[in-house]
């Protein structure tokens, strides 16, 4: 139980610390600002924080499978000018009017006269290429495969209050050792 204590008591302020100053770091990589975190004793820790490559990857033949795709019909919409009726001729007759005493006043007379045909306006929908289904090879484009590939590690580097540089590890568990070296 006293080996247990003893870890806590003296590794976890360590651990805390590695800890916040790589939580310091990754939202400083935003600024590209490494932060400085006072470890006591005027050491301060700075964390740069490693590089990262996101790439992405071309769809591999496996993720890409053939698919049913249905292509909906389209439309068009057509005006038509449609005869309701016919255009024809019709003679028009004047029958001869007479007088009281029966004299001709006017003779008949014929004439003709032209109707115009009736038309009207429809509008309809046609279709102008039918549904159809087809088979597509769909590659997956909404989530494609990305690989993140670590350029350089995190880098912790000791300065003391005026800025100089006392120890440059890459390895975490050597900054560790580094702190716990220090005088208390």
């Amino acid at each position: 139980m006293m080996y247990r204590s003893n870890y806590t008591r003296v590794f976890a302020p360590i651990l805390l610390c590695l800890f916040s100053a790589s939580a310091m770091a990754a939202a400083a990589q935003d600024a590209d600002v490494a932060a400085l975190t006072n470890l006591g004793n005027g050491v301060f820790l700075e964390v740069e924080p490693g590089k990262f490559v996101t790439s992405v990857e071309e769809t591999p033949e496996w993720m890409k499978q053939p698919q049913w795709v249905t292509i909906p019909a389209t439309f068009e919409t057509i005006n038509e000018t449609i005869t309701v009726q016919e255009a024809y001729s019709e003679l028009k007759l004047t029958p001869a009017t007479f007088a009281d005493d029966g004299s001709l006043l006017q003779s008949a007379q014929a004439s003709l006269v032209d109707i115009p045909a009736v038309t009207k306006t429809i509008t309809r929908r046609v279709m102008k290429t039918p549904p159809r289904v087809v088979q597509r090879t769909v590659p997956n484009m909404y989530h494609p495969p990305t690989r993140r590939k670590k350029v350089r590690e995190a880098v912790y580097v000791f300065r003391d209050e005026a800025g100089t540089e006392i120890a440059r590890y890459e390895d975490p568990l050597f900054a560790k050792r580094f702190i716990e070296r220090l005088p208390n």
